[in-house]
């Protein structure tokens, strides 16, 4: 499995076809097929069902690209770390929001900031309460905007008061 195969089906995802995918990678569609064909040899599952007017992911295909979407945003998130890095110096703060902590205006705003400048040195984690709070205790995050709770591991929670 090579990480360009994870981009090729997160592209096809999202194109609906492979000739368009192919387009839109700038591949000939071929070898975009054969691509995604040897990433299902490689998984041992159908991911894409081919059909003359475009192609879906399978049931195995969405759960798979679900998690490599994942890996992808990881990906993402460690480049704009090295870049800040070396542009500033320090690393960037590293924030993780919890969905049921967030509002949507609050993840949009953030989103939006980060588009606006994305060396600012901030980088934002979504996810699951309980892996945040493990990447909160493992060093992975520096701070984490959760629901309130009683200290977990060697966190200290304080509550954020409206303004």
């Amino acid at each position: 499995m090579e990480l360009r195969q994870l981009l090729y089906l997160n592209i096809l995802a999202e194109a609906g076809s492979f000739h368009r995918a192919a387009h839109w990678l700038g591949l000939r569609q071929p070898a975009l097929s054969q691509s995604i064909r040897a990433l299902e040899m490689d998984i041992g599952v159908q991911l894409v069902t081919r059909t003359s007017s475009g192609s879906r992911l399978t049931a195995a295909g969405s759960a798979f690209l679900s998690e490599a979407q994942r890996i992808l945003a990881a990906l993402d998130a460690a480049a704009v770390i090295a870049r800040t890095t070396a542009s500033r110096g320090s690393a960037p703060m590293r924030l993780g929001i919890a969905a049921d902590a967030a509002t949507g205006w609050m993840a949009k705003t953030l989103q939006a900031f980060l588009h606006g400048d994305p060396e600012y040195g901030l980088v934002v984690y979504g996810g699951s309460l309980q892996n945040l709070l493990a990447m909160l205790d493992n060093g992975h995050l520096d701070l984490c905007l959760i629901p309130f709770l009683d200290p977990v591991g060697n966190a200290t929670t304080e509550p954020l008061e409206p303004v």
